[in-house]
C-alpha cells in the first residue's frame, strides 16, 4: 500500500467517533481545498469521516484527492484505490463514477474505464458530459458506432457542445468517413471559429473527399501561426498539389518552429530541393539535418554532393566536345566549392588546365587531388600528371608519374575476369572501350592527339 494509502488506513483506524468533531474537521478540509491544498483536505475528510462516516464527508476526500493527482501531489494508483474502495457509497452520484472513469483511462484500463463512464450514464442519462466521457471512452476501446451514439445524445442534450461536435468528426475522420467528418467538423468551427485543429483536420478531411482544402488548413496557420506543426500541415498539403516553392515556404516556417523533429523537417526540404534541381539548397538542408543529428545523415550528404557533381560534370562534358576549357573549369570549379577533395572534379579541372597550357596550376590541382591506389582515377590523374611535367621537360618527373599510372593499369588489366566482366581491353595506354568508366572516356578523347 502506498504512504497516501497507510495514511488514510491508520486514521480509520485510530479516531473514535464523535459527530461534533466530524463538523470540526470537515470545516477544516473545506478550507484546506479552497486553498488548494487537497491531500492535507483529504486527510482531514478522512477524519470527519471516521468520526461521523456520513458519504460527504467521503465524497470532499474524493474531490480531493481527485485534484490533488491533477496537480501532481498524488498518484494515480493511491487516487484509483481509493475511489474503488469508497465507490459503493455511491450508487446514485454520476459524478463520481464519471471521475473513476476518467482516471480509469488515464491508467490503461479502457474497459473498466468504459463501465464506470456507463455507470455514469445510467445514474444521469440527461448529463451531456456523461455521454460525451462514455462515447470518449468507447472509441478508445474501437465500439466506433456505440461512440457515435453516445456523441450524438450527448450533441441532442448540449448542441452547442464544441468537444462532441469535434470529437464525433475525429471518429469519423479516423475511420475513413470524410464525407461525414465535414459536417461535424463545420459546425464545431461554428462554436470555436478559432480553433486551429477543426480547421485543419476540416481541410485534410476535404482535400481526402476530393474537395480542396487549403484555404481551411491556411486559417488553421492564421488561428495559430506559432504552432510550427500547422505550417508542417500546410506545407505537405501544397506538396501534394504540386506546389513545391509553397512546400518549401510553410516546412522552413515549421522548421524555426518545433523543437523536436527538427531533423526530419530539414530532410524533407532536402527531397524538394532536388525535386527542384536546387542541390545547392539540398545539400544545405542535409548539413543541417546532419548538424542536429550526427550521422544519420551523412550518407545522404554524400549523395547529394555525388549527385550534384554528376549533373555539373555532365554539363561540363558538353564544354569539353566544344572545346570549351576555360568553361568545363568553371563548372569543376563549382563543384570543388562544397566538395574540394572531389577526384572527378580535381582530375577534369587539372586535365582542362593542361589543354590550356596552365602546366603549372594543372600540377597543382592534380597533385591535392585524393583518389584510393586502386581507384581508376589515382591512375588517370598520374596520367595526366605524366603529361604535364613532359610538357615542362620534367622527364623524371614525367616517368615517375607514367610508372605510378602504369602500375594502375597493370593492376586492373591483371584481374581478368574483372575486365571481362566490365567488357574492357586496354594495352594500358588507349581506352577506346571504356564507356562504362566516363572518367576514362573523358580522358581518353582529350588526350586523343598527345
Amino acid at each position: 500500500m502506498s504512504d497516501l494509502g497507510d495514511r488514510l488506513r491508520k486514521i480509520v483506524d485510530e479516531e473514535p467517533r464523535d459527530p461534533n468533531k466530524a463538523e470540526t474537521f470537515f470545516s477544516q478540509a473545506s478550507q484546506e481545498f479552497d486553498k488548494g491544498n487537497y491531500v492535507k483536505a483529504a486527510e482531514l475528510s478522512q477524519v470527519a469521516y471516521n468520526y461521523d462516516p456520513q458519504v460527504k464527508y467521503q465524497r470532499k476526500k474524493l474531490s480531493a484527492l481527485f485534484k490533488a493527482h491533477e496537480k501532481g501531489k498524488a498518484s494515480i494508483d493511491d487516487v484509483v484505490e481509493e475511489f474503488k474502495n469508497s465507490i459503493h457509497l455511491y450508487p446514485d452520484n454520476g459524478h463520481v463514477h464519471d471521475e473513476l472513469a476518467s482516471l480509469l483511462s488515464e491508467k490503461g484500463e479502457k474497459r473498466a474505464a468504459v463501465n464506470a463512464s456507463r455507470k455514469a450514464v445510467e445514474i444521469e442519462p440527461g448529463n451531456s458530459t456523461f455521454h460525451h466521457n462514455l462515447a470518449f471512452y468507447l472509441d478508445k476501446v474501437y465500439h466506433e458506432a456505440e461512440a457515435i451514439a453516445e456523441y450524438e445524445e450527448a450533441i441532442r442534450l448540449e448542441p452547442d457542445k464544441f468537444w462532441s461536435h469535434y470529437n464525433l468528426a475525429m471518429v469519423f475522420f479516423s475511420s475513413k468517413k470524410y464525407s461525414r467528418a465535414i459536417p461535424s467538423f463545420r459546425r464545431a468551427i461554428e462554436i470555436k471559429p478559432d480553433h486551429a485543429n477543426a480547421h485543419y483536420f476540416l481541410g485534410e478531411s476535404l482535400e481526402k473527399n476530393g474537395e480542396d482544402g487549403e484555404r481551411e488548413l491556411r486559417k488553421a496557420v492564421q488561428s495559430d501561426p506559432d504552432d510550427g506543426v500547422n505550417h508542417w500541415r500546410l506545407g505537405l498539403i501544397l506538396e501534394r498539389k504540386k506546389d513545391p516553392h509553397g512546400a518549401i515556404e510553410e516546412i522552413r516556417k515549421a522548421a524555426k518552429l518545433v523543437t523536436d523533429k527538427k531533423a526530419s523537417y530539414h530532410y524533407h526540404l532536402v527531397n524538394l530541393f532536388e525535386g527542384l534541381g536546387e542541390m545547392d539548397e539540398a545539400i544545405r538542408e542535409g548539413e543541417i539535418a546532419e548538424d542536429l543529428e550526427p550521422g544519420k545523415y551523412y550518407d545522404l550528404v554524400k549523395m547529394l554532393k555525388y549527385n550534384k557533381a554528376e549533373i555539373i560534370i555532365k554539363e561540363a562534358d558538353k564544354y569539353l566536345e566544344a572545346g570549351m576549357y576555360s568553361r568545363a573549369i568553371i563548372a569543376y570549379e563549382e563543384i570543388l566549392r562544397s566538395d574540394p577533395l572531389n577526384p572527378d572534379a580535381n582530375l577534369m579541372k587539372g586535365a582542362c588546365l593542361y589543354m590550356i597550357k596552365q602546366y603549372d596550376e594543372a600540377i597543382r590541382v592534380l597533385r591535392s587531388a585524393e583518389a584510393p591506389v586502386d581507384n581508376l582515377n589515382y591512375g588517370l590523374i598520374n596520367l595526366v600528371l605524366a603529361y604535364a611535367y613532359y610538357r615542362k621537360n620534367l622527364f623524371d618527373e614525367a616517368y615517375e608519374f607514367y610508372q605510378k599510372y602504369d602500375r594502375v593499369e597493370y593492376i586492373h588489366r591483371s584481374n581478368n575476369a574483372r575486365l571481362k566482366s566490365w567488357g574492357i581491353t586496354s594495352n594500358g595506354k588507349n581506352f577506346k572501350n571504356a564507356s562504362m568508366f566516363p572518367m576514362m572516356e573523358r580522358i581518353s578523347n582529350l588526350f586523343s592527339n598527345e
